[in-house]
């Protein structure tokens, strides 16, 4: 999968790859699980997320006749071997699921690239080419008849417009996404009234932030007042987690400031939910350093290594809650747990504790 490689100054660079592995060798993380064997994905998984003319399309997109090497411009660029990283990719978070779905391991952190939220059913874009997770998702449902129903989080600092696209009509597969949103912040979808259609009505939930600089206590909240109660409503018999770490601070491009604390924290909630059953799969993240540290994290929470919890001082902004507020409001005629009275006095008592944390820094 390092063999997809552009130009020098590109954010999606081989490196990402490398340095995620070498830091899990570093730690010890590695010693401590089974590896898988990468793959390519088949047609059949892939064509479960997208068109056939789009796999014909990333197959002989790059030009076996020019005498360039890198091909493509903006957000997209081929190799010779673009096509094949791209599959292994997709074929290798597949793998992860169905080791998971078939009870051979309990859980399984795929560690691949190119990266795959933003790719639609026939439309590669934001360095990616096949939808990683959603083939995964849909593989898991088609090979393991006690799998009907998967949670998919995405935590990567951009929306996953390609997730969004492919799951939107699908009630199997409940799409969640924590994202930047506004100003121009790449690719402009992920709104919160976004919620899906036909069957899938209420099975897609956005949580679109609309400034920078949030901290896990944001983070956190969104699952305390939002995440939580609608994913144990839902009651998966397998997570996934699109698992970009591009909101981790120290990023260069997503101008936030979650912590490894904080992305363990929150792998730790979606721990609770089917069984442990849990898939994480490399989205983006465009620092090095602070890629591999929250890969790690995540991993070693994977592991059951515990992790404290946030300090009592550390409040979600007021902002933050009111936001989670009108999330509610979208959300909870579809699923009442929201409009509950505990649900309620919880949301309103988190309100409050933003005001005595006034002037606290986060």
């Amino acid at each position: 999968m390092e063999l997809h490689e552009g130009p020098a100054q590109h954010f999606e660079r081989p490196a990402r790859h490398a340095a995620t592995v070498a830091r899990m060798k570093k730690d010890g993380l590695e010693d401590k699980c089974a590896l898988i064997a990468a793959r390519e994905a088949t047609d059949e998984e892939l064509l479960t997320c997208h068109s056939r003319e789009h796999l014909a399309y990333v197959a002989n997109a790059f030009d076996h006749t020019s005498d360039e090497a890198v091909q493509g411009v903006g957000d997209i660029y081929w190799t010779e071997h673009t096509e094949r990283c791209a599959r292994t990719a997709a074929g290798s978070a597949c793998e992860a699921a169905n080791a998971v779905a078939s009870g051979t391991c309990h859980r399984a952190f795929a560690v691949v690239r190119p990266p795959g939220h933003h790719a639609e059913c026939a439309r590669a874009m934001g360095f990616c080419f096949y939808n990683n997770t959603a083939v995964a998702a849909r593989a898991a449902l088609a090979a393991h008849s006690h799998v009907n129903r998967v949670l998919l989080l995405d935590w990567d600092v951009h929306h996953g417009n390609g997730i969004q696209d492919v799951l939107y009509d699908d009630d199997r597969v409940m799409y969640v996404s924590l994202h930047r949103y506004g100003e121009g912040f790449y690719p402009g979808t992920g709104a919160m009234d976004e919620v899906g259609t036909g069957q899938g009505a209420g099975y897609n939930v956005n949580v679109p932030w609309t400034e920078k600089g949030l901290t896990d206590a944001d983070y956190l909240a969104a699952f305390d007042l939002v995440i939580d109660p609608i994913a144990q409503a839902f009651d998966p018999d397998l997570v996934i987690i699109a698992a970009g770490f591009d909101a981790a601070e120290g990023d260069p491009l997503g101008g936030m400031k979650v912590s490894d604390q904080g992305y363990a924290l929150m792998t730790e909630r979606l721990l609770q939910l089917a069984g442990g059953k849990c898939v994480a799969a490399l989205e983006g993240g465009y620092g090095l350093t602070a890629t591999a540290s929250a890969a790690a994290s995540t991993l070693g929470a994977m592991l059951g290594f515990a992790t404290p919890p946030l300090s009592s001082r550390r409040r979600p902004k007021r902002s933050t809650v009111e936001t989670l507020g009108k999330i509610i409001d979208v959300h909870k005629e579809k699923w009442p747990v929201l409009a509950s009275e505990t649900h309620r006095s919880m949301y309103r008592a988190t309100l409050e504790a933003t005001r005595v944390a006034g002037k606290e820094k986060n």
